[in-house]
């Protein structure tokens, strides 16, 4: 789930520019085949085995970045370039084996904890986390604030969290809707502006 979040936040982002990225998840796993052989097989401190895989993420997207932008071409035929480019690398590096016995760095966001009753990865945190953040900034970039964002006004989705109820949100260049002594919003979810009933 977090896997599919956070490409799904990536894919996002390139689609709305009117792009469009095939290699994400092929690269994600050479990253990835990458980063384990390192600190499996080779001994590597897990956190440069982990700085390492995501610099060859990177680089791809670099690659991909310049090729686009750079020379002018079509970023589907780029991207199913480098797509094809990464499924070769990861399939050299794995040597079609499967990699055990990880370093527990490279398995905390899949480490589960118990909230309210229920088993939640860390990686969904993140994914989590992630996905509001792109929501509030694509609403800020709109000129939009929300005014009142809480749990309630969020919804989980199969590919990530949507924010919801805009009743009281204002554009940001909007006259305020407060008055003296009057305020809008939950106040336990409220900036600490809009409590102080300052400009938000």
């Amino acid at each position: 789930m977090a896997v599919v979040g956070i490409l799904a936040i990536g894919q996002t982002l390139i689609i709305l520019t009117a792009g469009i990225d095939l290699s994400c998840g092929a690269v994600m796993a050479l990253g990835t085949i990458v980063m384990t052989r390192l600190a499996v097989q080779y001994h590597l401190n897990p956190f440069l085995a982990i700085a390492l895989g995501i610099g060859i993420c990177l680089a791809f997207g670099i690659l991909n970045g310049l090729l686009v932008t750079g020379l002018r071409l079509p970023p589907f035929i780029v991207t199913l370039g480098t797509l094809n480019i990464a499924f070769a690398l990861t399939h050299i590096t794995s040597n079609e084996e499967t990699i055990a016995n990880l370093p527990d760095p490279l398995v905390f966001f899949g480490n589960t904890f118990r909230f309210a009753g229920t088993t939640i990865t860390y990686g969904s945190v993140l994914a989590l986390a992630a996905g509001l953040a792109e929501g509030l900034s694509a609403i800020h970039t709109a000129g939009v604030i929300h005014r009142d964002l809480k749990p309630s006004n969020v919804l989980l989705a199969q590919d990530g969290p949507r924010i919801i109820d805009f009743g009281i949100s204002s554009a940001a260049e909007a006259t305020a809707l407060t008055g003296t002594g009057f305020m809008i919003g939950s106040p336990g979810f409220m900036s600490p502006e809009q409590a102080e009933g300052l400009t938000v």
